[in-house]
């Protein structure tokens, strides 16, 4: 019985001057990944298992089926290893080696009828591209420049740069009423206890943005307020931060440079 474990390409941006050398691996941590990996599927044969160069990662090969895990055995990823300096698929010649070739199972691991259950894993949502203001959490956003022409609502992280950069250019701009939802994605809870308990939020956050370390701050103080932003952005399949809603409720995801968030934002965020 084929039991799906994961799904798509699993390529990895080695980037050795010289081509992959070996991550800090031994032949004792790879018959300890045997170990772990023969405990959770028992009766699934594995071939051969290697180190490979990313480090934490190993090659397993189970009959005509070649995928990686972790040293702990409980995270599987199927599909090719990908060195993006040499070009080079460091995958295919261990495929082929053991049979599989281009007609391998890729996104599958075959699992016998009397082995243990696998828990399919599903993907992520495909994100909302519409979200109507009046359904965000209420009394959690962090206003600025109000009653500027432009309004721009921002789902944040504080310690996300691409935030920054965000906030930057609104700052720079000067003409856009910015509505903040912060949350921790990053673990930044520190960061967003600082700026949303403060006496002033808006100027918090600007300050953390510009990088100057803030005091203060109860540990756990905005963690019922970025919980609402989360569990809000969890909702629309919103995996990362920023995502960027204008006033008629279009949504961009992450911030694409400032040119185009002007453009976006000009066309229709009055």
């Amino acid at each position: 019985m084929s039991y799906r474990i994961a799904m798509g390409a699993f390529a990895a941006a080695l980037l050795g001057a010289s081509g992959p050398a070996l991550a800090d691996c031994t032949a004792q941590d790879a018959s300890a990944v045997t170990s772990a990996f023969a405990a959770r599927m028992p009766n699934t044969r594995v071939t051969k298992l290697s180190c490979t160069p990313w480090p934490g990662v190993f090659e397993v090969v189970a009959g005509k089926n070649v995928f990686y895990t972790d040293a702990s055995a409980r995270l599987v990823f199927v599909g090719s290893m990908y060195d993006l300096v040499a070009r080079e698929d460091l995958t295919e010649p261990v495929r082929d080696a053991a049979g599989g070739g281009e007609g391998a199972k890729v996104g599958r691991v075959d699992v016998p009828d009397d082995g243990p259950a696998v828990t399919p894993v599903t993907r992520p949502p495909t994100p909302e591209l519409s979200a109507a203001w009046e359904t965000f959490p209420a009394n959690t956003a962090v206003v600025s420049g109000a009653g500027r022409p432009l309004k721009l609502a921002v789902f944040s992280d504080l310690g996300c740069s691409y935030c920054r950069e965000l906030h930057k250019a609104l700052v720079e701009w000067g003409d856009v009423e910015v509505h903040e939802y912060v949350t921790t994605i990053l673990g930044t809870e520190s960061l967003a206890d600082k700026a949303l308990c403060s006496d002033d939020p808006a100027a918090a956050v600007d300050r953390t943005y510009r990088g100057e370390k803030l005091a203060g701050g109860t540990p756990g103080c905005s963690r019922e307020r970025t919980a609402q932003v989360r569990s809000f952005m969890d909702s629309k399949g919103w995996r990362g931060t920023p995502m960027l809603v204008r006033a008629d409720g279009a949504v961009m995801v992450g911030f694409p440079g400032r040119d185009k968030v002007r453009g976006w934002l000009t066309d229709g965020g009055k």
